[in-house]
């Protein structure tokens, strides 16, 4: 466990007042762990976790990886487009 220095209190990383991509990279730098490190452990390559931080890609059994490994859900993107296929313009 992290701790203050001076008071010898426990960090918290309050992360509700940054974008979801930057909250979770903050939460990688907190807990001393790269993008590539985290994927290795979900079992996906860095450029798939990468997108699935921007919200490009969203994979349940992903993010329900990152859970199981301590990442809050309140970090993780939620899908920008409906699942299914896209529609098609006139």
């Amino acid at each position: 466990m992290l701790t203050h220095k001076a008071t010898g209190d426990p960090l918290v990383l309050d992360l509700r007042a940054t974008s979801q991509p930057n909250a979770f990279r903050a939460w990688l730098a907190f807990h001393g762990l790269s993008l590539t490190e985290l994927a290795v452990k979900v079992g996906v390559s860095q450029a798939t976790l990468s997108r699935l931080i921007d919200g490009q890609r969203t994979n349940r059994d992903t993010m329900d990886k990152l859970v199981e490994l301590g990442v809050p859900k309140e970090i993780l993107p939620t899908p920008k487009n409906p699942p299914g296929r896209p529609k098609k313009s006139p």
